[in-house]
Order: structure tokens, then C-alpha cells, then sequence
């Protein structure tokens, strides 16, 4: 009866899940990812309307850590997110990554809906830093798109001036 309950223990999805994370933490990746895809379909048997998301998103981070796959990481997101709107790790880690990828309209507006979703000071107090610093890059950006075009327009018409 012992060996039943630990079975049981160990099939559980969301110690899959933590047992991915630790392997993610010690660069073991393919390892991690298998840990999330076994608590991804456990959490689909347990609770098919409403399963935890969490292992999509990590696995994400892992496709993400291990190779660099962007892509794959927001499928995973997207999938967790569609799954379940309300996911805050999923909308943090897609605004994560959108800003990684100089996206950066795109990223104030899931920093924003991270804001909405936060549900500790913690949260909400880095959702505000990350979304601040993409207006102030937005705003940069600005500035020197503007700059270069006055710029440029200055150029021409010194040159214009000089030639003619």
C-alpha cells in the first residue's frame, strides 16, 4: 500500500513540474522538458478543462535557455495562455521575451497586462520597471528617429547649398 502512495506521489504533475525546474536550474534540459511535457499530460488527464499551465511555460523557458528558441518559447506561452488567460507567468515571460527581441510596443503591452494580472507588490513592482523602461526606450527611439531625420534634412540641404 506504501509503494501505491509514493507511486501516486511521484506521478503527480506538479511534482513533475518542480522536478523539471530543478533540472532546468542545473542546465540538464532535455531532462527538464520531458518533466514538463509527462506534467503537461497528467495535468490534461487530472483536469481536462482546467489543467495548471505552469509546465507549458516552463518548458518555454527551457526551450528558450537550452537553444535559444524564441519561437518555441511563445508557442508554449501562447498555449499555456490560451489554456488559461489569466496566467501571469505566461504574459511576463512572453513580455520577457518580446523585449528581448527589441519589441518593444509589444512588450510594454504585455507588461501592462502583467500589471493587471499582478497579484503580489513583487509582481506588479517589476511589471512597472520593465513596462518603464520600455517607454523610455520607446521614447529614445523616438528621439533619435527624429534627430536622424532632421539631421539628414540638414545634410541635404548643406549639400544642396555647397553644390549648387
Amino acid at each position: 500500500m506504501r509503494l501505491l502512495g509514493y507511486l501516486t506521489f511521484f506521478s503527480h504533475s506538479a511534482i513533475l513540474s518542480f522536478s523539471g525546474e530543478l533540472l532546468l536550474d542545473q542546465g540538464r534540459f532535455e531532462e527538464a522538458i520531458e518533466k514538463f511535457d509527462k506534467a503537461t499530460e497528467l495535468e490534461k488527464l487530472r483536469a481536462p478543462q482546467s489543467p495548471n499551465v505552469l509546465p507549458y511555460v516552463n518548458k518555454g523557458l527551457a526551450m528558450f535557455q537550452w537553444k535559444q528558441d524564441i519561437g518555441a518559447a511563445e508557442r508554449c506561452c501562447n498555449e499555456a495562455l490560451r489554456i488559461d488567460p489569466e496566467c501571469e507567468a505566461a504574459v511576463a515571460t512572453l513580455a520577457q521575451l518580446s523585449l528581448q527581441q527589441g519589441k518593444i510596443e509589444q512588450a510594454m503591452v504585455m507588461f501592462e497586462r502583467q500589471i493587471e494580472l499582478s497579484r503580489s507588490e513583487l509582481e506588479l513592482s517589476n511589471a512597472l520597471s520593465y513596462q518603464i523602461v520600455c517607454f523610455v526606450f520607446s521614447m529614445l527611439g523616438r528621439i533619435l528617429n527624429d534627430l536622424f531625420v532632421i539631421g539628414f534634412s540638414f545634410a541635404i540641404e548643406v549639400y544642396q547649398g555647397v553644390s549648387g
